[in-house]
């Protein structure tokens, strides 16, 4: 024990007199152990803590929930935090001792610790097979929508949700359907200028709805109507959600919110947040397992929207999300085949590939213009995927080709070397590998900052439990890349900038503590570099995170969490820099088995430099366990802004006014 902490010492001495000009992510993305439901997964996104993709992705997790007593070492690692090693000790302990009877049984010195479980815990149960023939929920949600501020314009106040899911029908079947009630962009239309016109209207609408055909004797999974798919590494063809995917899993998405501000006149202005859905798959996709051989096939034909400029009706270029603006075809297959079993030395060993095509085709003359895509209209890509184990040792990897384009590779290894697991991933990708339906293979998010790049990158995971009590964590990803992409006003669009390469490196430290009396203390120290050799030509942001966090239990019917994070950013040269913090503390109180009242608060100062950026927000919930199957919860937020903050990404929008933002929300469950 006294040689793991002194080299754990001296590493992270090196790491702090090696990388003192990096800088770290703002944000952790990672830290879910905050979250209790979807309302604080939907905060922490309009919060900029976690980009619009993720909270989808998370958001779909939450609502189907993993079964931890079914799910398999791919599914697993879709939870967060949670790596091939950790998914393999889950299912390693199901298999010697039996299914799992709660989900708190996960904490155990052979599978997962406390801090690893409060990160998973909202997004996974534990279901015995064969007890229950029928199960469903009814979700009703209504909220004010997000940030609209009306000085002239009447609006409507309300998103709404209705979501039906008849999860397990006897057997095999299951059907899900969601309506919802929002304000969309319609009646627009084309002219020599380009989009004009157009309008926001209310309207309630049947947004997804699906039939599912679930673990029967031959068939092991069919969908009809909207689904998702995914298939190895994630490189050939991936918008599941999950982070190691493998079949059919229903679409459950709610539509997108984009915000658009008009100018009445230099003081006057409305804003409006409308709705957009995002179609994944819609047509009928089928898996079949049978021995060592398990194919899955796919046939969808959807609309998408096009995010494009339109001259609003105040004279002005807007950037809008216009639904059903072109129409996809997708043929898709996997075939994944066992080449061997578990024995001796050697793990279980899976070898698959994936071929996938697509058509687009225009809708009313719609021209097809967004950079993420080929150039062609139509394409295909393919590629092939391996998982194999020998002496501990993890390995998977996946390759990819776009046809007539560019080729990628990726690489992970793991490894638990006594009290340490360490993981390790190399990815390649060739400057002109466009796939448009893998989400997951490039380090960048920021797309209205990179477009294709040739990209080659390594990541290590050190994980090791110094003591019973204490848990640190090192991770370090660097790659560099040749391209991106530059804004061209007069065109509308991105054009490719070639550049020397640039070299982007991320660091996290973390130091987790379990102390007594239920205390639980947590440190982390990140940085985030952009280009570390500081060309000018790319040179983008750095920052530089430090997050102390503090959790404890006051009494056996009450929580208590405070954290302080204190952050800058750094631009162009070290000398242009931002400080900022906040603190927050949260708490819940148990004032019945079946009544719960939690709040938060959180002081911020977006520029510790000067005055007038300070901000504080607070929200109460009251969650109402009604009876054995329903519950309703209430939530009331209110933030204050001295100054005007504003959040943006590719698929969100918001800024805030100085002076005071209301928001509420009432959500109803009944589960069967």
């Amino acid at each position: 024990m006294k040689k793991t902490i002194f080299l754990f010492c001296i590493f992270f001495s090196c790491c702090l007199l090696l990388n003192r000009g990096l800088r770290a992510d703002e944000t952790d993305t990672e830290d879910t152990t905050l979250w209790e439901d979807d309302s604080d997964i939907e905060q922490a996104m309009q919060d900029g803590d976690i980009e619009y993709e993720t909270y989808e992705n998370l958001l779909n997790i939450y609502d189907n929930k993993i079964d931890i007593n079914s799910a398999d070492v791919f599914q697993l690692q879709s939870l967060p935090g949670i790596s091939q090693l950790d998914a393999a000790k889950i299912v390693s302990y199901r298999l010697k001792h039996g299914y799992y009877k709660n989900i708190v049984e996960l904490i155990n010195p052979d599978v997962i610790d406390e801090e690893a479980f409060d990160k998973i815990k909202i997004f996974i149960t534990a279901e015995i097979p064969g007890k229950i023939k029928t199960k469903g929920d009814v979700l009703f949600k209504t909220k004010s929508n997000s940030d609209v501020e009306l000085d002239t314009t009447e609006y409507p106040r309300t998103y709404d949700l209705l979501r039906l899911r008849v999860l397990k029908l006897g057997s095999y079947m299951k059907f899900g359907a969601t309506i919802e009630g929002d304000a969309r962009y319609e009646n627009y239309y084309k002219s020599l200028y380009g989009i004009e016109g157009g309008e926001i209207s209310r309207g309630y609408r049947l947004n997804k709805s699906y039939v599912g055909y679930e673990k029967g004797p031959f068939i092991t999974q069919a969908y009809l109507g909207n689904f998702r798919a995914g298939f190895g590494q994630r490189l050939v063809f991936d918008n599941s959600g999950q982070s190691a995917p493998l079949g059919l899993y229903p679409d459950d998405t709610y539509s997108k919110e984009v915000q658009v501000t008009f100018y009445q006149s230099e003081k006057e202005k409305d804003k409006y947040s409308f709705g957009y859905t995002p179609s994944l798959l819609n047509g009928f996709g089928g898996r079949i397992k049978q021995g060592r051989l398990d194919y899955t096939g796919f046939y969808s034909r959807a609309r998408y929207p096009v995010r494009t400029f339109v001259f609003m009706n105040d004279g002005k270029l807007r950037l809008l999300s216009l639904e059903d603006r072109y129409e996809e075809t997708l043929v898709g297959s996997n075939v994944t085949y066992k080449l061997s079993d578990k024995t001796g030395e050697f793990d279980e060993t899976y070898l698959g590939t994936t071929l996938y095509t697509s058509k687009r085709e225009g809708m009313e003359d719609t021209s097809i213009n967004i950079w993420k895509w080929p150039p062609q209209q139509s394409f295909a890509v393919y590629g092939s995927n391996f998982v194999t184990g020998y002496k501990g040792f993890n390995f998977s990897g996946e390759a990819a080709k776009v046809n007539g384009w560019g080729d990628a590779w990726y690489m992970k290894m793991a490894k638990k070397m006594g009290k340490l697991d360490v993981v390790y991933s190399h990815r390649d990708y060739d400057i002109d590998f466009y796939n448009p339906w893998a989400k997951g293979y490039s380090k960048h998010t920021d797309s209205s900052k990179f477009k294709c790049r040739d990209e080659q990158g390594d990541s290590i995971d050190l994980v090791s439990r110094i003591t019973n009590a204490i848990k640190m964590q090192f991770t370090l990803d660097q790659f560099k890349h040749v391209a991106k992409s530059k804004w061209n006003s007069s065109e509308g669009d991105y054009d490719t900038v070639y550049e020397t390469p640039t070299t982007d490196k991320e660091i996290l430290l973390k130091c987790n503590w379990r102390l007594p009396r239920g205390l639980n203390l947590q440190i982390d120290r990140k940085w985030k570099d952009l280009d570390i050799y500081q060309n000018d030509a790319s040179s983008d942001k750095a920052t530089v995170t430090t997050n102390v966090q503090l959790k404890f239990r006051p009494s056996k019917i009450s929580d208590l969490t405070l954290k302080y994070q204190y952050a800058e950013d750094y631009y162009d040269n070290p000398v242009k820099y931002l400080p900022k913090d906040y603190i927050l503390s949260r708490a819940s109180y148990d004032i019945t088995a079946n009544l719960e009242i939690a709040g938060e608060m959180k002081f911020a100062d977006s520029d510790l430099r000067k005055l007038g950026g300070e901000s504080r927000r607070y929200w109460l919930q009251v969650t109402d366990r009604l009876s054995r199957f329903a519950k309703i919860k209430v939530r009331y937020i209110n933030k204050y802004a001295s100054s005007a903050e504003e959040y943006e990404t590719v698929e969100y929008y918001t800024i805030t006014e100085p002076g005071y933002a209301n928001k509420w929300e009432v959500r109803v469950d009944y589960k069967w």
